[in-house]
């Protein structure tokens, strides 16, 4: 089946014609006035663009129209291998010189070096690089040429790679992708998609001459399928006279092989899958609708943005109404939702893809359930009230968005030309984009909505999945049943969706205001200290950071930390529950259709040793903000039904993840890293079913009880006076007691002394896990904060050459460092990563020896990296109002200031000091868990 964007296409270009005057034949390309796009004489696009956010820093990307469907059969696996050695050697970068030049200047491997491959794409990264010397600039174009044309590829680098990758394929072969490739030549019949999956063949990975390697390189990596793409801090003039020079050698091969896309067929009737797998996480049914994407020569057009707001629209109601039947009293499903998308892995076909989490109530219910309201479009489309809301809520984000253009990130525009090159998809801006929307939204009706709706939801195209944990009390519905359930539905007389709409303001009466009692200026950090009528304290940072962003935090002591281990599931868990249940008379649905068109967003939270509410808003929805806040605080809603309907739903989420075995790994890291202390649990099915609706209201009325006892912080664009009126009206008048808490000593702490376990657990991918973690009292200081960041990234660079590039026994061994703020302050240096299990114990010993190497030599050069990064990314961190809201708590709460110094702790850190802070943690508590498939 084809869709029919004929008529779509005349529809549009009547209704919009007072706007734009075209007809459907005559739509022109969008053009982005600055970027500089241009085509080199051997095929090679380019994009350039300045922009200078942040300052002084550039993207370089290079994207190519090929991947693992371009393989031949002995190369399968072979293109995504081919990325991996990207890194492992260049003409102009021999070895690993690339990543350690890089490093050298605050680029780090895996956060601002990286790439991924597809079916159809491979696109690799180079981000956050410092602009100021022209040098690295034209160094970075040299990589990508490198990437583009000249990789070295040396055999023993292809040998050693072999491992990393083989551990890749063991830590996603999970019970999904196994069921996957098991039909995927049903799914794609007919296709490379049926046999090409990217991770490709083991046997094949594990046995390929390195000459098959170097053939698809040769082949497939050539100018007229490769773009390079540069945004940032940098003149155009320059960069673009670079590439031409840089690239415009690289020559086309004289008889390039035929490219081509794959294309997946239509089906008349459903294809229908159900299998099981005991590892499965969920009971998972999958309902696809597949259709054809917009034809690849109307999507950088007018036309291609308005089918982006047709699709943005289409999943956000369809998401509503799927909200509305996972929260009602007879739930079909434990949860539920719709996103219009790629098919699957297949790029070329697009698929409308509902996944459901199937309850007690079974696979045959919760089909019947989505498959109902998939007709009910299809027959009756969206209602107007719907559609009203879904489109506000579309142009109100896309508003925000336009707001705080000028302090766009680079990132945000390099996918848009990424993008544009691989998939033509709209090579315009949010400017451009919001200013022609704005205009065209209100002429586009219901009516038009609905009929392109219709053509993607149809009575033919559907695929059907059904994966089954493999394990008593679970039916597995046979291939059949389905079927059947596919046939009574169609055979169905369904009504038209009724929507219940909510017209009541959010608060229809204001709170007695309360009042400023003192006002105080720190010039230190830049904010306004206010003391309030209640007792309660906020903190105010003006900022113009985002021209159109306001966040809000609000803090106490205290926390779960406060009561027994048996009512921790309620204070911990029963505030997630609570968050979903609505506020005051207003149910969680609700809300979501009382603030359509509001970009606003406020949650509360009970954590370990305190209590917090976290929100934030564009300047309009600021007042919508602080009601949420004080509706937050003293009417949350108290409806019992609601709260164990969710209850059940989470429970039914919960029920099968127990056989994931990297949920079981790290539930077993949790428990036994706190010596099973009672507090030390994760969200399970066994501790969630301990979650009581009295208890846990009650504990959330305690701790959001008196206002006296948080510290307010708001950071943003705001107007000052403006703010204290808001001020007064919703958080002076929240009611207080004036008592001041603190978190308590509950004894939940880290396992004292060398402790090593080990544990087997049975796996299909013969997965083995280790985590290694090391501990000590540590108090939270400027110092203190730097050196335990940096430990950690000398950890993670230690284990990156040892146990994968030397040992080849895992695919993305990493280690973090830093303070863990309980009852008392703790430094941590952690790692955990699936590993090949027939190394486990060459790992293991590794593993500690990387620690305890640092302990006597920390190389000046790995330091000397480290130190240029965290340089490079606190110059952007000071101008995000998240950085402003860590430092300003740090400060008012504790009294640290962690940012006025922080370029110097950073700039004084020695290779002796970094020496003598590691051998304190290897010193302290080492836990090791090692997890074995058998």
């Amino acid at each position: 089946m084809k869709l029919s964007f004929k008529k779509l296409f005349v529809a549009i270009s009547l209704l919009a014609s007072a706007t734009f005057a075209m007809a459907q034949q005559q739509l022109p390309e969008l053009v982005d006035t600055l970027v500089r796009r241009g085509v080199l004489s051997n095929g090679m696009t380019y994009y350039i663009r300045h922009n200078e956010y942040p300052k002084g820093q550039a993207d370089f990307h290079i994207a190519q129209k090929v991947g693992a469907v371009q393989e031949n059969e002995d190369q399968n696996g072979l293109a995504h291998f081919l990325e991996h050695m990207c890194f492992n050697g260049t003409k102009h970068f021999p070895d690993k010189q690339l990543l350690t030049w890089l490093e050298t200047k605050g680029v780090k491997f895996g956060l601002n070096i990286n790439a991924h491959t597809g079916t159809d794409q491979t696109v690799y990264d180079i981000m956050n690089v410092p602009t100021a010397n022209k040098e690295v600039v034209d160094s970075c174009l040299l990589i990508l040429h490198d990437w583009a044309n000249d990789l070295t590829l040396a055999d023993e680098e292809i040998e050693k790679e072999r491992g990393v990758i083989h551990e890749e394929w063991r830590m996603g072969n999970g019970a999904v992708a196994r069921i996957l490739d098991r039909y995927a030549s049903v799914l794609y019949p007919g296709t490379k998609y049926a046999t090409h999956n990217v991770i490709g063949k083991m046997e094949i990975i594990d046995n390929f001459k390195p000459q098959v390697l170097r053939d698809y390189y040769e082949k497939w990596y050539r100018p007229d399928l490769q773009a390079i793409v540069v945004v940032g801090d940098i003149d155009v003039d320059i960069v673009e006279k670079q590439i031409k020079k840089i690239f415009s050698p690289i020559e086309m091969p004289e008889n390039p092989a035929a490219f081509g896309y794959e294309f997946v067929a239509d089906n008349v009737e459903p294809i229908v899958i159900s299998d099981k797998d005991a590892e499965m996480p969920a009971n998972l049914l999958l309902v696809a609708q597949k259709y054809d994407f917009l034809p690849r020569e109307y999507r950088n057009t007018v036309l291609g943005l308005q089918v982006e707001f047709f699709n943005a629209v289409f999943s956000s109601m369809l998401n509503q109404r799927f909200t509305e039947l996972t929260l009602s009293n007879d739930a079909p499903f434990a949860n539920c939702g719709g996103a219009l998308g790629s098919f699957l892995y297949a790029n070329t076909k697009g698929a409308l893809t509902c996944q459901a989490i199937v309850n007690e109530k079974g696979s045959d219910v919760a089909l019947h359930a989505v498959l109902r309201e998939l007709k009910r479009i299809r027959l009756y489309g969206f209602t107007a009230a719907e559609y009203d809301r879904a489109r506000a809520e579309y142009l109100s984000n896309l508003e925000r968005l336009y707001k705080n253009f000028s302090t766009s990130k680079n990132n945000y525009f390099t996918q848009l030309y990424i993008q544009n090159f691989l998939e033509s998809a709209p090579v315009t801006a949010v400017d451009y984009e919001y200013e022609t929307m704005k205009d065209v939204l209100p002429m586009i009706g219901v009516e038009l909505l609905n009929q392109y709706v219709a053509q993607i939801v149809t009575d033919k195209n559907l695929v059907v999945m059904s994966l089954c944990p493999d394990k008593e009390g679970v039916v597995m519905p046979s291939v059949d049943e389905l079927k059947e359930v596919i046939a009574e539905v169609e055979a169905e007389n369904v009504e038209p969706y009724v929507d219940a709409a909510v017209t009541e303001p959010l608060m229809s009466e204001l709170p007695v205001p309360g009042k400023i009692t003192k006002t105080t200026e720190n010039k230190q950090l830049g904010y306004t200290e206010l003391m309030l009528s209640n007792g309660a304290k906020v903190i105010l940072k003006k900022t113009a950071f985002k021209e159109n962003e306001i966040l809000l935090e609000a803090t106490s002591k205290g926390g779960a930390s406060l009561y027994d281990a048996a009512d921790f599931p309620n204070a911990n868990f029963g505030s997630d529950v609570l968050n979903t249940t609505g506020l005051g008379k207003f149910t969680y649905t609700d809300m979501q259709k009382l603030l359509s068109g509001k970009q606003v967003s406020l949650s509360a939270e009970i954590e370990r040793y305190g209590e917090s509410v976290s929100g934030s808003s564009s300047v309009s929805d600021l007042e919508t903000m602080m009601q949420l806040l004080y509706l937050q605080f003293t009417q949350p809603r108290e409806d019992q039904a609601a709260f164990e309907n969710v209850k059940k739903l989470i429970l039914s989420q919960l029920e099968n993840v127990a056989h994931d075995p990297q949920f079981v790994f790290q539930d077993s890291l949790t428990r036994k890293l706190h010596a099973h202390h009672p507090k030390a649990v994760t969200e399970s099915k066994e501790v969630f079913n301990k979650v009581d609706y009295a208890r846990s209201l009650q504990i959330y009325k305690e701790r959001f009880a008196d206002a006296s006892d948080f510290t307010f912080y708001i950071v943003g664009n705001f107007d000052m006076d403006t703010m204290k009126n808001y001020v007064c009206q919703y958080i002076a008048s929240l009611p207080a007691k004036g008592v001041k808490e603190v978190a308590k000593n509950d004894g939940l702490d880290f396992a004292k002394g060398k402790v090593d376990e080990t544990f087997v657990l049975p796996n299909e991918s013969k997965l083995a896990m280790l985590a290694m973690v090391w501990s000590l009292d540590l108090p939270y200081t400027l110092e203190n904060k730097i050196k335990i960041n940096v430990a950690g990234q000398l950890m993670a660079t230690e284990l990156l050459n040892s146990v994968r590039e030397d040992e080849g026994a895992a695919y993305s061994p990493y280690a973090v460092g830093g303070v863990d703020r309980g009852y008392k302050d703790s430094g941590v240096i952690q790692t955990a990563f699936g590993l090949n299990p027939a190394k486990a114990e060459r790992s293991t010993q590794v593993t500690i020896e990387c620690l305890e190497k640092l302990a006597k030599d920390v190389k000046e050069s790995e330091l000397a990296k480290i130190k240029e990064y965290l340089l490079k990314n606190y110059k952007v961190n000071v101008e995000e109002n998240k950085y402003w809201l860590g430092r300003l708590e740090d400060y008012v709460e504790d009294g640290i200031d962690t940012h006025t110094d922080y370029e110097k702790a950073v700039e004084t850190l020695t290779v002796k000091g970094m020496e003598e802070f590691i051998s304190q943690i290897v010193n302290a508590n080492r836990f090791k868990l090692l997890m074995m498939p058998e």
